[in-house]
């Protein structure tokens, strides 16, 4: 595990910290909707088709999300779209380099 000592954050995770990152207040909403429907009595259902919606892309809604944008991290749109982006589309972050994930 690296240690990211100057902002107490693991290598693997995000480098957008703090609230004052879009994604972050996202990712906070999200939470908090994800314990309101485990208090539900079908949060298996909701879990699988939101599970589903996290994977598309953010661009166009339509394809399978497999580019991770650097330095960002965020997995959020697909080939096509990713060739028209100069920033990510979740946290509007400038766009370094990609990577596309293969996800099976």
């Amino acid at each position: 595990r690296c240690l990211n000592s100057s902002i107490g954050m693991e290598d693997a995770e995000s480098c957008c910290y703090g609230d004052e990152y879009p994604c972050n207040r996202e990712n906070k909403e999200e939470e908090d909707e994800d314990e309101e429907e485990e208090t539900g009595g079908s949060s298996r259902e909701t879990g699988e088709r939101k599970r589903t919606t996290v994977m598309v892309c953010r661009v166009c809604n339509s394809r399978n999300a497999c580019i991770v944008f650097l330095p960002c991290r965020h997995l959020c749109s697909c080939k096509a779209c990713e060739a028209f982006l100069d920033s990510c589309p979740v946290c509007k972050s400038a766009k370094s380099a990609t990577i596309e994930a293969l996800i099976s």
